[in-house]
């Protein structure tokens, strides 16, 4: 069956049917370069994952339950593609509101288009999909008046064309939506539906009760205008794209989605794939999927869609330590997760993660969570909670040589890695880099205290991943263990192009553990001696607030000759780190974090910067 044939009448428009809700990151957004209003961004050809069924006791075509798939039910599917559209008296029509001024002081002459390169048309298309309680999601997805569902849609390019001319071209771009399947009310305005009872979720929210959305992308670094790119190159040219006030109509084959569009910096750097699996191939079928560290191992599925046609698996890897609440036993983090998902009506895998982490990579225990939610739990924790019946044949398959595994997944989640707090044998109390007068890049560092050290090793990549970043000292810098802390130096002489370039720093323990610091960045903008600062300077803080368990940054100028430092205080001005700076310009990073490696409190602290000739103190916040 197909959806919503009753009628067949493809211009009859529902009323508002779907306030689309997202469910969105724990981030803090970064500074909105550019904001547009989207107005009838179309959605087509019905014939995605199943929705739910026409079928009610008030309506009834089959078992009277419109939770169940029934053969002789009228069926609802989800929208394939999300496109710029061109449906009379619907017309996509995409306003600049805003821009950076200094990019776009016109804005009513910036355009934002879906469009490739080569300026065909390009369209978001469904890549995952997967019903949700969107009241809470750890209930039943199919409960009366809160069933709903989250889609991924991916594969999108875009331009943004100033005056005529293409300026940034957007790649890899992605929207999560999460849709409430809509209540009795919403349903009886559907034609030949009158007797429709009972809410399938909570349908249509009351005016003023709108939610926002996001999405993220890259910035193809090639193509785009080097003035337009240098915003986002601190967020590794990765964009978030928010969502405000979604609203929707629908007709019977397509629906149309207002909203306002904003373009940012990431705050939350995602590097998402998606691919289909030839489930005709046999099983079991391996899948790799490198750029995000990850190995599936698909032992068994089915495919999904009206035609039984799709079979996307999806995979986002978030670089960046997640929010939520950890087991008590495993308090460390590691800096990054996972999400997966898929088109696929049924599937079974087998998840293998692979990342480069603080401590021996034996400690490391995988940990998930349901996506949308706070509270990470181990895979045994997680199976006994009997949330759903497809997870209780997951099982955690330690650290092998190769990879962490977790053993038949059936369903979209989330995954991380959590090891016990086990002290190190250092404190580091700060790691900054700078250029010096020869145009190379000097990193220092500073220890508060070290013991059982065997040395450090520098790592450093042309993004913010450390995953396959270039070893700089393959004979490990000499530490002097002494429990006072000590301070170190190393000029990356190999570097000398132009560029950004990421930098980590690995403390290596006598036991064979290691720790990873960083990463910091520090700019090359030309091959010629870089000009000192003529004053000195203390930028703000971004983001501000932040969140524990990720950073803020903030930039440091200090003119020829001078020395100074950095001296972070809490409210009752007892100094909880300090930071020695020399004469440049450098990028600092704190992790909240205390000289001696301890999380500080959320609440406001004050960064001062003193040296001969300023003192000046700025104000930064802490949030959990």
């Amino acid at each position: 069956m197909t959806i919503a044939r009753i009628p067949k009448n493809p211009g009859t428009i529902f009323k508002v049917c779907f306030l689309l809700l997202m469910i969105v990151p724990t981030f803090l957004a970064a500074v909105t370069e550019f904001s547009f209003s989207v107005q009838n961004l179309e959605s087509y050809d019905r014939t995605g994952n199943w929705v739910y069924d026409a079928d009610n006791p008030g309506f009834p075509t089959g078992d009277m339950n419109h939770f169940t798939f029934n053969a002789t039910s009228p069926h609802f599917y989800a929208d394939m593609w999300v496109h710029s559209g061109t449906t009379p008296g619907k017309v996509t029509a995409i306003t600049c509101t805003s821009a950076n001024p200094a990019l776009a002081p016109n804005p009513a002459l910036l355009a934002l288009n879906f469009k490739k390169p080569d300026n065909t048309a390009s369209e978001f298309e469904l890549v995952s999909f997967r019903r949700v309680n969107t009241v809470n999601p750890l209930n039943n997805w199919a409960t009366a008046g809160e069933a709903g569902d989250v889609r991924v849609y991916s594969n999108a390019f875009g331009q943004l064309v100033y005056n005529g001319v293409p300026k940034l071209y957007l790649k890899n771009a992605t929207f999560v939506i999460t849709t409430p399947y809509p209540n009795q009310a919403t349903m009886r305005t559907v034609p030949g539906m009158s007797s429709w009872v009972g809410n399938i979720g909570n349908g249509t929210f009351p005016l003023g009760n709108r939610q926002t959305g996001y999405g993220f992308g890259d910035l193809d670094t090639v193509l785009s205008d080097p003035d337009w790119l240098a915003p986002f190159a601190a967020s590794n040219y990765k964009v978030d794209l928010s969502m405000d006030s979604i609203l929707s109509v629908t007709s019977t084959n397509m629906g149309w989605y207002d909203f306002g569009l904003n373009i940012s910096p990431a705050a939350l750097p995602s590097n998402p794939v998606n691919t289909d699996i030839n489930l005709d191939a046999g099983f079991p079928i391996v899948q790799p999927f490198a750029a995000q560290n990850v190995e599936v191992n698909i032992t068994a599925g089915t495919k999904g869609g009206e035609a039984l046609d799709l079979s996307t698996f999806y995979v986002n890897e978030i670089t960046q330590e997640p929010a939520g609440t950890f087991p008590p036993a495993l308090p460390r983090k590691a800096p990054l997760y996972w999400q997966f998902g898929s088109t696929m009506n049924t599937f079974e895998a087998d998840i293998r993660l692979q990342a480069a982490l603080a401590k021996a990579s034996a400690d490391w225990i995988v940990v998930t969570r349901i996506i949308g939610t706070d509270q990470w739990y181990t895979v045994p924790e997680f199976v006994a909670l009997g949330i759903d019946t497809r997870d209780l044949a997951m099982q955690f398959v330690p650290w092998n040589g190769s990879y962490w595994e977790v053993t038949d997944v059936q369903r979209a989640l989330e995954f991380s890695l959590a090891a016990p707090d086990v002290p190190l044998p250092v404190t580091l109390s700060s790691f900054t880099a700078s250029v010096n007068a020869q145009n190379l890049i000097a990193l220092a560092w500073s220890t508060a205290s070290e013991t059982s050290l065997r040395g450090f090793k520098v790592y450093f990549n042309t993004s913010n991943t450390d995953y396959n970043s270039i070893c700089l000292t393959p004979d490990a810098i000499s530490p002097q263990n002494s429990s006072s802390g000590a301070s170190y130096s190393f000029v990356a002489s190999e570097l000398s192009q132009p560029g950004v370039y990421f930098f980590w720093l690995e403390a290596l323990s006598n036991d064979g553990s290691s720790e990873f610091f960083g990463p910091i960045s520090k700019t090359l903008s030309t091959t010629e001696t870089p000009t000192l600062p003529l004053r000195n300077l203390l930028s703000d803080a971004y983001p501000n607030p932040f969140r524990t368990g990720s950073t803020s940054r903030f930039e440091v100028e200090l003119k020829a000759g001078e020395k100074g430092e950095i001296a972070i205080y809490n409210v009752v001005g007892q100094v909880v780190k300090s930071i020695s700076v020399s004469e440049g310009y450098h990028t600092l990073n704190w992790d909240g974090k205390d000289s001696k490696g301890n999380n500080c409190a959320s609440g406001i602290y004050f960064y001062k910067l003193s040296t001969p000739s300023l003192t000046q103190t700025k104000k930064l916040v802490i949030v959990r």
